[in-house]
């Protein structure tokens, strides 16, 4: 009877640490990005399809940086093909940086094309600690999502109608 006691202790127990094993992995997500955020499910997603890393900090109201937004949008696409490892396009995007592959791959995907000059000439840089502009992002959504661009003809919105200094 001690024994089986002692078996159903030791079952409990792991039974026990099973379910902290469970809570552990689960706290692996961001502690920045509550269940009740309303960004919760898509940065969660992010996480389960494996284009964002599970870390402590999320920082979700920092603004992205352009390295960032490259290594998101090929993964999220994906952006598949092959890049010569020990090539760089930017001079400023080094053969062995961590986001060496993922620029190269969104360059060669036409998703980013770097800076230009006046001229609309290329600079060779690409920025990758710049902070990105909305535009910026949305340009690189557009063209890895191969979405078709739309203008309208007459604002959509009342609220652009007023900051326009229109009636």
């Amino acid at each position: 009877m001690v024994k089986l006691r002692r078996v159903i202790a030791s079952l409990s127990l792991v039974a026990i640490l099973s379910t902290l094993v469970g809570v552990t992995a689960f706290a692996g997500t961001y502690t920045d990005v509550p269940s009740t955020d309303w960004a919760y499910t898509a940065v969660e997603q992010l996480v389960d399809d494996g284009v964002l890393t599970a870390a402590t900090n999320f920082r979700p109201t920092a603004q992205m940086q352009r390295d960032e937004a490259a290594k998101i949008v090929v993964l999220a696409v994906p952006l598949e093909g092959t890049v010569d490892p020990t090539k760089a396009t930017f001079s400023d995007v080094p053969v062995g940086a961590w986001f060496h592959t993922y620029v190269e791959q969104a360059f060669a995907h036409g998703v980013v094309a770097g800076y230009k000059n006046a001229a609309g000439v290329s600079t060779g840089k690409y920025g990758p600690a710049d902070k990105l502009t909305r535009g910026q992002y949305a340009k690189m959504v557009v063209e890895a999502f191969e979405l078709t661009s739309y203008t309208p003809t007459t604002p959509t919105s009342n609220r652009i109608i007023r900051q326009s200094g229109a009636a």
